[in-house]
């Protein structure tokens, strides 16, 4: 995070509405506290409201009503142990993750036709190991993940969520 503070001046200098601590595993990895402290001390140091795509993924569950939440992951089983410590400590109920043993060079090194089906399947399978999951949320890059939304929430019958959509939502 050595590199955190001089670019947030560098969005700060070309007058960003929103800054975004991006990547998820990043927020994981960091944990839920030190994330909040760092987009708190942004804001103060700015002026510009800050966000991440776990706090957005806690936010858009809060703002449904909704707490148990199925993970479809395609990441290693230490970062989805992370990943499930941040969610929980915003207060939802991980009821079901899924995990590829994937790291992000991995997942990056997926074609996008790929990607798209191993979302699709790791978002489908979370859906079965806990059909009392509110919601699912498909972890991962969103050129993978954005467009199983509208084909997973026909199917599955409940929302479907993922970095990016949280975000912008």
């Amino acid at each position: 995070m050595v590199n955190f503070g001089p670019c947030v001046e560098l969005l700060a200098a070309e007058g960003v509405d929103r800054i975004v601590l991006g990547a998820a595993p990043v927020s994981a990895q960091l944990g839920r506290d030190r994330v909040r402290h760092l987009l708190e001390g942004m804001e103060a140091a700015t002026g510009i409201p800050g966000d991440g795509p776990l706090e957005a993924v806690v936010a858009a569950m809060d703002h449904l009503g909704l707490r148990r939440i199925a993970v479809g992951s395609k990441w290693a089983d230490q970062l989805n142990e992370r990943l499930r410590a941040y969610l929980e400590a915003g207060g939802l109920e991980v009821v079901a993750i899924t995990a590829r043993g994937r790291w992000a060079k991995e997942n990056a090194a997926l074609s996008y036709q790929d990607g798209f089906q191993a979302a699709l399947e790791v978002a489908r399978e979370a859906a079965r190991l806990a059909p009392q999951a509110e919601a699912i949320y498909s972890a991962g890059g969103p050129a993978r993940t954005l467009p199983v939304i509208p084909v997973l929430e026909e199917e599955l019958g409940k929302p479907v969520l993922t970095n990016l959509s949280a975000e912008v939502w």
